[in-house]
Protein backbone atom coordinates (compact mmCIF):
# COMPACT_ATOMS: atom_id res chain seq x y z
CA UNK A 1 0.00 0.00 0.00
CA UNK A 2 1.13 3.87 -1.08
CA UNK A 3 0.81 7.20 -0.07
CA UNK A 4 -2.30 7.71 2.73
CA UNK A 5 -3.69 4.28 2.67
CA UNK A 6 -1.59 2.82 4.82
CA UNK A 7 -2.47 5.94 7.16
CA UNK A 8 -6.34 5.47 6.96
CA UNK A 9 -5.87 2.14 7.59
CA UNK A 10 -3.47 2.91 10.73
CA UNK A 11 -1.32 0.36 9.32
CA UNK A 12 2.20 -0.59 10.54
CA UNK A 13 2.37 -4.77 10.04
CA UNK A 14 0.00 -6.95 10.92
CA UNK A 15 -2.37 -9.86 9.73
CA UNK A 16 -6.07 -9.62 9.80
CA UNK A 17 -7.52 -12.74 11.09
CA UNK A 18 -10.59 -13.23 9.29
CA UNK A 19 -10.02 -12.69 5.61
CA UNK A 20 -6.12 -14.16 6.36
CA UNK A 21 -4.64 -11.67 4.65
CA UNK A 22 -1.00 -9.66 5.54
CA UNK A 23 -1.17 -6.04 5.11
CA UNK A 24 2.05 -3.61 4.81
CA UNK A 25 2.83 -0.13 4.31
CA UNK A 26 5.21 -0.32 1.20
CA UNK A 27 5.54 2.55 -1.03
CA UNK A 28 5.94 -0.39 -4.36
CA UNK A 29 5.40 -3.54 -5.06
CA UNK A 30 6.79 -6.39 -2.79
CA UNK A 31 8.20 -9.69 -3.85
CA UNK A 32 5.24 -11.26 -1.02
CA UNK A 33 2.41 -8.87 -1.80
CA UNK A 34 -0.81 -10.30 -4.37
CA UNK A 35 -1.97 -6.37 -4.88
CA UNK A 36 -0.69 -3.24 -4.84
CA UNK A 37 -2.62 -0.53 -4.03
CA UNK A 38 -1.91 3.04 -4.54
CA UNK A 39 -3.39 6.78 -4.51
CA UNK A 40 -0.35 8.04 -5.88
CA UNK A 41 -0.50 8.89 -9.29
CA UNK A 42 1.61 6.69 -11.33
CA UNK A 43 4.10 8.48 -14.02
CA UNK A 44 4.41 4.65 -15.14
CA UNK A 45 3.39 1.28 -14.96
CA UNK A 46 5.19 0.03 -11.55
CA UNK A 47 7.37 -2.77 -11.65
CA UNK A 48 5.60 -5.43 -10.76
CA UNK A 49 8.08 -7.56 -7.60
CA UNK A 50 6.14 -10.63 -9.29
CA UNK A 51 4.41 -11.31 -13.04
CA UNK A 52 0.54 -12.02 -11.16
CA UNK A 53 0.34 -9.33 -8.87
CA UNK A 54 -2.43 -7.03 -9.48
CA UNK A 55 -2.22 -2.97 -9.02
CA UNK A 56 -4.92 -1.31 -7.65
CA UNK A 57 -5.44 2.25 -7.98
CA UNK A 58 -7.87 3.93 -5.04
CA UNK A 59 -9.39 7.43 -5.79
CA UNK A 60 -11.56 9.09 -3.80
CA UNK A 61 -12.29 12.39 -5.38
CA UNK A 62 -14.58 12.97 -8.08
CA UNK A 63 -13.85 13.24 -12.25
CA UNK A 64 -14.32 16.13 -11.96
CA UNK A 65 -11.05 17.35 -9.65
CA UNK A 66 -7.48 17.16 -11.31
CA UNK A 67 -7.14 13.86 -10.84
CA UNK A 68 -9.96 13.08 -13.49
CA UNK A 69 -7.09 10.59 -15.31
CA UNK A 70 -8.16 7.82 -12.80
CA UNK A 71 -11.67 8.08 -14.49
CA UNK A 72 -10.17 7.40 -18.30
CA UNK A 73 -10.02 3.46 -19.45
CA UNK A 74 -7.00 4.28 -22.20
CA UNK A 75 -4.93 5.83 -19.12
CA UNK A 76 -5.38 3.27 -16.53
CA UNK A 77 -4.40 0.41 -19.26
CA UNK A 78 -1.50 1.99 -20.21
CA UNK A 79 -0.17 2.43 -16.72
CA UNK A 80 -0.50 -1.03 -15.70
CA UNK A 81 -3.72 -0.85 -13.52
CA UNK A 82 -5.63 -3.58 -13.03
CA UNK A 83 -8.79 -2.31 -10.76
CA UNK A 84 -10.01 0.97 -9.46
CA UNK A 85 -11.51 1.65 -6.50
CA UNK A 86 -13.73 4.73 -6.69
CA UNK A 87 -17.21 6.42 -5.30
CA UNK A 88 -18.38 4.80 -8.41
CA UNK A 89 -17.74 1.94 -10.49
CA UNK A 90 -15.83 2.45 -14.45
CA UNK A 91 -17.12 1.28 -17.53
CA UNK A 92 -14.97 -1.04 -19.70
CA UNK A 93 -12.67 -1.08 -16.15
CA UNK A 94 -12.30 -3.99 -13.36
CA UNK A 95 -13.97 -1.37 -10.25
CA UNK A 96 -15.46 -1.27 -7.41
CA UNK A 97 -17.43 1.57 -4.90
CA UNK A 98 -16.19 2.50 -1.84
CA UNK A 99 -17.07 4.71 0.95
CA UNK A 100 -15.70 7.74 1.52
CA UNK A 101 -16.99 7.64 5.13
CA UNK A 102 -15.51 5.91 7.87
CA UNK A 103 -15.27 6.43 11.71
CA UNK A 104 -15.18 4.53 14.63
CA UNK A 105 -18.96 2.95 15.87
CA UNK A 106 -17.80 4.51 19.35
CA UNK A 107 -18.31 8.11 17.69
CA UNK A 108 -21.24 7.25 16.18
CA UNK A 109 -23.16 6.80 20.17
CA UNK A 110 -22.52 9.75 21.69
CA UNK A 111 -25.60 11.87 22.12
CA UNK A 112 -25.59 15.05 20.69
CA UNK A 113 -25.15 18.31 23.32
CA UNK A 114 -28.87 19.86 24.52
CA UNK A 115 -29.65 22.44 22.11
CA UNK A 116 -29.72 25.10 24.95
CA UNK A 117 -25.84 24.09 25.16
CA UNK A 118 -25.15 24.55 21.47
CA UNK A 119 -23.69 28.01 20.03
CA UNK A 120 -26.31 29.71 17.53
CA UNK A 121 -24.00 29.71 14.78
CA UNK A 122 -22.99 28.15 11.36
CA UNK A 123 -19.24 26.43 12.06
CA UNK A 124 -17.42 26.36 9.14
CA UNK A 125 -13.78 24.97 7.80
CA UNK A 126 -12.58 26.19 4.25
CA UNK A 127 -9.70 25.90 3.20
CA UNK A 128 -10.32 25.69 -0.60
CA UNK A 129 -10.75 30.06 -1.19
CA UNK A 130 -11.50 29.28 -4.54
CA UNK A 131 -15.03 30.87 -5.66
CA UNK A 132 -14.34 29.25 -9.23
CA UNK A 133 -15.78 25.87 -8.02
CA UNK A 134 -19.00 24.48 -8.38
CA UNK A 135 -20.18 25.09 -4.69
CA UNK A 136 -18.85 28.39 -4.15
CA UNK A 137 -17.97 28.11 -0.44
CA UNK A 138 -16.35 31.83 -0.02
CA UNK A 139 -19.38 33.24 -1.52
CA UNK A 140 -21.71 31.28 0.68
CA UNK A 141 -19.64 32.38 4.04
CA UNK A 142 -20.51 36.07 3.32
CA UNK A 143 -23.87 35.78 1.82
CA UNK A 144 -24.60 34.10 5.55
CA UNK A 145 -22.70 37.14 7.05
CA UNK A 146 -25.11 39.84 4.87
CA UNK A 147 -28.42 37.76 5.64
CA UNK A 148 -27.29 38.20 9.74
CA UNK A 149 -26.59 34.19 9.73
CA UNK A 150 -23.38 34.21 12.55
CA UNK A 151 -20.57 32.57 11.14
CA UNK A 152 -17.68 30.59 13.09
CA UNK A 153 -15.08 30.01 10.16
CA UNK A 154 -12.22 28.15 11.44
CA UNK A 155 -10.47 27.47 8.02
CA UNK A 156 -7.66 29.47 6.28
CA UNK A 157 -10.63 31.15 4.16
CA UNK A 158 -12.07 34.45 5.72
CA UNK A 159 -11.15 32.83 9.12
CA UNK A 160 -13.03 34.46 12.28
CA UNK A 161 -12.25 31.83 14.95
CA UNK A 162 -9.00 30.09 16.03
CA UNK A 163 -9.85 26.99 17.91
CA UNK A 164 -7.35 26.64 20.20
CA UNK A 165 -8.72 29.88 21.65
CA UNK A 166 -12.74 29.11 21.59
CA UNK A 167 -12.01 25.30 22.10
CA UNK A 168 -8.73 24.73 23.48
CA UNK A 169 -10.12 20.97 24.91
CA UNK A 170 -10.70 20.23 20.78
CA UNK A 171 -7.59 21.79 19.68
CA UNK A 172 -5.44 19.13 21.67
CA UNK A 173 -7.86 16.48 20.03
CA UNK A 174 -6.11 14.07 17.03
CA UNK A 175 -6.48 14.97 13.90
CA UNK A 176 -5.05 12.18 11.57
CA UNK A 177 -6.35 13.32 8.11
CA UNK A 178 -9.65 14.70 6.56
CA UNK A 179 -11.47 11.35 7.24
CA UNK A 180 -10.33 10.52 10.78
CA UNK A 181 -10.56 14.33 12.45
CA UNK A 182 -11.34 14.37 15.97
CA UNK A 183 -10.27 17.87 16.39
CA UNK A 184 -13.33 19.00 13.80
CA UNK A 185 -15.64 16.78 14.99
CA UNK A 186 -15.14 18.29 18.92
CA UNK A 187 -15.80 21.94 17.16
CA UNK A 188 -19.24 20.50 15.17
CA UNK A 189 -20.88 19.61 18.52
CA UNK A 190 -20.83 22.96 20.01
CA UNK A 191 -22.63 24.31 17.14
CA UNK A 192 -26.47 24.20 15.86
CA UNK A 193 -25.26 23.96 12.08
CA UNK A 194 -22.24 23.11 9.96
CA UNK A 195 -21.10 24.22 6.65
CA UNK A 196 -20.69 20.70 4.40
CA UNK A 197 -19.85 22.19 1.24
CA UNK A 198 -17.76 19.26 -1.43
CA UNK A 199 -14.83 20.17 -3.39
CA UNK A 200 -16.84 18.65 -6.61
CA UNK A 201 -20.76 18.11 -7.60
CA UNK A 202 -20.96 14.94 -9.23
CA UNK A 203 -23.75 12.26 -8.50
CA UNK A 204 -23.05 9.93 -5.94
CA UNK A 205 -20.04 11.65 -5.00
CA UNK A 206 -20.83 12.44 -1.23
CA UNK A 207 -17.57 12.55 1.16
CA UNK A 208 -16.68 12.72 4.98
CA UNK A 209 -17.86 16.79 4.99
CA UNK A 210 -21.81 15.59 5.12
CA UNK A 211 -20.98 12.62 7.98
CA UNK A 212 -18.96 14.69 10.52
CA UNK A 213 -22.01 17.15 11.47
CA UNK A 214 -24.32 14.24 11.40
CA UNK A 215 -21.72 12.09 13.56
CA UNK A 216 -21.33 14.98 16.52
CA UNK A 217 -25.13 16.22 16.46
CA UNK A 218 -24.91 19.15 14.38
CA UNK A 219 -27.03 20.01 11.31
CA UNK A 220 -24.96 20.02 7.87
CA UNK A 221 -25.82 22.64 5.54
CA UNK A 222 -25.05 20.58 2.72
CA UNK A 223 -23.59 21.83 -0.81
CA UNK A 224 -23.13 18.92 -3.40
CA UNK A 225 -24.69 16.30 -5.55
CA UNK A 226 -28.33 17.32 -5.83
CA UNK A 227 -29.13 13.41 -5.03
CA UNK A 228 -27.67 13.22 -1.84
CA UNK A 229 -31.45 13.00 -0.22
CA UNK A 230 -31.59 9.06 -0.25
CA UNK A 231 -27.91 8.86 1.90
CA UNK A 232 -29.74 11.22 4.63
CA UNK A 233 -30.98 9.63 7.72
CA UNK A 234 -34.02 11.81 7.13
CA UNK A 235 -35.18 13.95 4.67
CA UNK A 236 -34.71 17.05 7.15
CA UNK A 237 -31.55 15.69 8.82
CA UNK A 238 -29.87 18.33 6.55
CA UNK A 239 -30.36 21.88 4.89
CA UNK A 240 -29.60 20.89 1.12
CA UNK A 241 -28.49 23.77 -0.98
CA UNK A 242 -29.23 22.97 -4.67
CA UNK A 243 -28.49 25.84 -6.31
CA UNK A 244 -25.70 28.42 -5.33
CA UNK A 245 -27.34 31.71 -6.51
CA UNK A 246 -28.17 34.58 -3.83
CA UNK A 247 -31.93 33.83 -4.08
CA UNK A 248 -31.24 30.03 -2.77
CA UNK A 249 -28.76 31.53 -0.17
CA UNK A 250 -31.50 34.09 1.23
CA UNK A 251 -33.74 30.83 1.61
CA UNK A 252 -31.36 28.72 3.51
CA UNK A 253 -30.39 31.45 5.69
CA UNK A 254 -34.08 32.34 6.64
CA UNK A 255 -34.74 28.51 7.32
CA UNK A 256 -31.50 28.44 9.83
CA UNK A 257 -32.31 31.41 11.67
CA UNK A 258 -35.90 30.12 11.82
CA UNK A 259 -34.86 26.99 13.65
CA UNK A 260 -32.37 29.11 15.52
CA UNK A 261 -35.46 30.91 17.32
CA UNK A 262 -37.85 28.03 17.48
CA UNK A 263 -36.33 25.17 19.61
CA UNK A 264 -39.14 22.45 18.10
CA UNK A 265 -38.07 23.21 14.64
CA UNK A 266 -34.43 22.72 15.06
CA UNK A 267 -35.27 19.46 16.89
CA UNK A 268 -37.47 18.29 14.30
CA UNK A 269 -34.11 18.30 11.82
CA UNK A 270 -31.95 16.63 14.35
CA UNK A 271 -34.18 13.82 15.43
Amino acid sequence: MASWIGQEMNLGRYVCPLSRCLLMASSSPTTDADVFATATPLASAPAKARHDQKVVLVSLEARRQSNAHFFDVGWLQSHGVDEVLSFRQLDGMPSTAISYANFELRHALRPPLPVEHKIAAVAAFVTNCDDNTPTRRTHVLRALNATGVPVYSFGKCMQTHDIATVFPECASQSRRSALWDFKKLCVAQHFLFMLSFENSDAPGYVTEKLYQPLLAGSVPIYGGTADVRHLLPSENAAIVLDRFDDASIRDMSSTVKNAMRIKSAYNAMLR
